[in-house]
């Protein structure tokens, strides 16, 4: 498997909750990830990134991925992404970030139940 930070017009990861590193300028702490509604479109984009990296090229249920990555991170999950070059085109690319100890359990459940255990 590629390095991914070595991939072709690949920039690295943007941080996922930029501001818990500057605590002072956040008024509420990181909780628990919100789990989506069974079959919902949310729901696939959550099991797509629960997998591994994803863009759009690679999401076929909607034509809205971004749109659905920013409700996950405003229900609670931690993803980052970057800019990478697909097809001639920059693209953006999506992981759930691990390091958050909420969104890393919370994808844990996910992966050995499918839903909020």
């Amino acid at each position: 498997m590629p390095d991914q930070n070595k991939e072709k017009g690949a920039a690295p990861f943007e941080n996922a909750r930029p501001c818990e590193s500057h605590t002072s300028h956040c008024s509420a702490p990181a909780s628990s990830p919100v789990f989506p509604k069974a079959n919902s479109i949310r729901e696939a984009a959550l099991r797509a990134l629960v997998s591994g990296p994803i863009r759009q090229s690679g999401f076929q249920r909607s034509w809205r991925l971004a749109a659905y990555v920013r409700f996950l991170k405003d229900d609670g999950w931690a993803i980052r992404s970057r800019e990478v070059a697909e097809n001639g085109r920059v693209v953006a690319e999506y992981v759930l970030d691990l390091q958050d100890a909420a969104t890393a359990s919370a994808a844990a459940r996910f992966r050995a139940y499918g839903v909020a255990a």
